[in-house]
């Protein structure tokens, strides 16, 4: 019982840390003249810090690298391929276990509770 009590343990801290903050705050290179959608996006990405699982910088993290996604064809896990496109990431945001990536967890919660204009500057912000 204890030995499985560790492990569970073990377990929550990689997984945790596999999420963890990345100690950028999510915070990217955006000009201050930069689209005011993007910028409104840029800041939900921080308020719901999606960087703490989805890199804006090309790495790998628990999610696919958010500045790769925009355009980017992916293969799912039914063997599927989509592309990334506004429609795509409309859905990936509001139902992310609709098509789920290959090679990525599926545990991504829903942010159908944000309102459409927030949806659309998250997508705004993913695609500049």
């Amino acid at each position: 019982m204890r030995g499985r009590l560790l492990g569970a343990v073990v377990l929550a801290l990689v997984l945790l840390g596999a999420c963890g903050d990345d100690g950028k705050g999510g915070s990217s290179e955006m000009p201050a003249d930069a689209d005011p959608a993007v910028l409104r996006g840029e800041a939900l990405s921080i308020e719901h810090r999606c960087t703490s699982c989805h890199s804006i910088e090309g790495a790998e993290g628990v999610g696919p690298p958010l500045d790769e996604a925009a355009g980017a064809e992916r293969i799912l896990t039914d063997g599927t391929t989509v592309v990334a496109d506004t429609e795509y990431l409309v859905r990936a945001i509001v139902d992310p276990r609709a098509d789920v990536v290959e090679g990525y967890p599926a545990v991504m919660g829903s942010f159908a509770f944000l309102e459409d204009d927030e949806v659309s500057d998250l997508v705004a912000y993913i695609e500049a």
